[in-house]
Parts: C-alpha cells; sequence; structure tokens
C-alpha cells in the first residue's frame, strides 16, 4: 500500500509539472498572439488615416519611392492624380464637422471602389486625396481621373451628406525617367491648383 501510494504520488507529482508547463506555453502563446496584434494596430496606426482607414501621407511616400524604383528598373508607367474636394471648407463651417467627416468617409470609399485593386489610394491630409496609378500612362490616367470625377459629382449619398453636390478638382500627371518624389508631387500639385483656378469640378494634366 505504501508502495502505491508513493508511485500515485509520483505519478501525481509529474502530472502537475506536466500541466504547469503546458499552462505556461498556453500563456506565453497568447501572450506572443496579443504583443504581436498590438504590433499590428500600432503599425496601421502610424501608416494609416483613422478616420477614412486609407493609408496616410507617410505610407504614400513610402510607396511612390517603392514605385519609382520599380518604373526605373522595368521601364514601366506610373502616374498620380491630386484630389481636392471643391468648398469642402463651406461644408465644414456650415453643415458641422461630423457632416464634414461623412463626406471625407465616404469620398474614400468611392475612390476606393472606383480604381483598380493595383492602384493606390491615400489621404494627403484635410480634404486632399492622392491615388497612384500602376503602369497607367497619361491618357490612361486621365481616363480614371474623369470617371472619379463623374461618380463623384453623381453621387447621390455624397450629397445627402453635404446637403449640396459635392464636386472634386484633380490634377493629373505621369512619371518620367528624370523624376523623383519632390518633382512628380510638385507637377501634380500644379495641375491641381490650375484646376481649381478654372472653375473647379474638371481636370488638369501637366
Amino acid at each position: 500500500k505504501v508502495n502505491n501510494f508513493t508511485q500515485a504520488a509520483e505519478e501525481t507529482f509529474y502530472l502537475n509539472i506536466l500541466l504547469s508547463a503546458i499552462i505556461t506555453l498556453l500563456i506565453s502563446f497568447i501572450i506572443v498572439l496579443y504583443v504581436r496584434r498590438i504590433h499590428l494596430k500600432l503599425d496601421k496606426l502610424a501608416s494609416h488615416d483613422d478616420l477614412t482607414d486609407l493609408p496616410n501621407r507617410r505610407c504614400f511616400h513610402e510607396e511612390l519611392a517603392k514605385l519609382l524604383l520599380l518604373k526605373e528598373r522595368n521601364n514601366s508607367q506610373l502616374s498620380l492624380v491630386f484630389i481636392d474636394i471643391d468648398n469642402f471648407k463651406y461644408v465644414n463651417d456650415t453643415k458641422g464637422h461630423d457632416v464634414g467627416d461623412k463626406v471625407l468617409i465616404s469620398l474614400a470609399k468611392t475612390l476606393n471602389s472606383n480604381v483598380r485593386k493595383s492602384d493606390f489610394v491615400a489621404r494627403w491630409g484635410g480634404e486632399e486625396f492622392i491615388i497612384l496609378l500602376i503602369d497607367s500612362d497619361i491618357n490612361q490616367a486621365q481616363i480614371i481621373a474623369e470617371q472619379l470625377r463623374s461618380q463623384v459629382a453623381q453621387s447621390n449619398q455624397l450629397a445627402q451628406y453635404a446637403q449640396q453636390q459635392v464636386t472634386i478638382s484633380l490634377g493629373v500627371t505621369s512619371a518620367n525617367e528624370k523624376d523623383n518624389a519632390d518633382t512628380i508631387l510638385k507637377r501634380a500639385d500644379l495641375a491641381l491648383y490650375k484646376a481649381k483656378s478654372a472653375g473647379k469640378n474638371c481636370i488638369v494634366s501637366s
């Protein structure tokens, strides 16, 4: 009986050690998953706009630098569309920032759903958005820009949120062999400025 008791005690002892090891491994695994999830959330917060969930300016710059290198290496096409919501300050000032936020969120979804999966849509800041069109020359970029302009102008949802028609102005350009990030952005920004000066709700290419 003493031997049986001793054997049972030993078995219980080793079983407890095994259970403790399993529990420790499970806890460690859960902690690793939790930390990884936190890191992913922090990475997304650093690279995405929290209102529209689009990539932010920092993320856009990283993507543009990468695509310019690919363009140089593969001799591919790359175009850029700079977008500004017309009269957005009036909407914010007269309808309230909550209405303005709804317009921004809805526009972000409209832009994302009307470009190809390979293209890159980002929020530049404020009421400005920017799109990288992969493997697109200036003619293709103009066609896509016109589709976006028309889609926004005809959007009942945007008009309902803003309580007026929402339109956008667009500046379009394509990268050439001498371009870097600064030169292509300046050219697109100038084209956008000309579109705003030309009466808004239009496209200017540069």
